[in-house]
């Protein structure tokens, strides 16, 4: 459903500048949206940093990445 509606989805795996990806997101989606909204699975975070996750990801998102890239 999301590829035919063309959503562009970027899974975290993928994600090498978590600000620059979503600095992207924003202005490609400011072209055809006047609100945005973000919606993030917390278990993407590094489990040291966020331990009561229950699908924890190995390797994940440090928590202060997250909240310097969405600053």
């Amino acid at each position: 459903m999301l590829r035919q509606s063309a959503v562009e989805v970027v899974f975290a795996d993928r994600i090498n500048d978590l600000a620059q990806t979503l600095i992207n997101a924003v202005v490609k989606l400011g072209l055809s949206c006047r609100k945005i909204g973000i919606s993030i699975d917390l278990d993407v975070i590094d489990p040291d940093d966020a331990p009561g996750v229950e699908t924890p990801a190995s390797g994940g998102i440090k928590a202060a990445e997250l909240i310097e890239a969405l600053q």
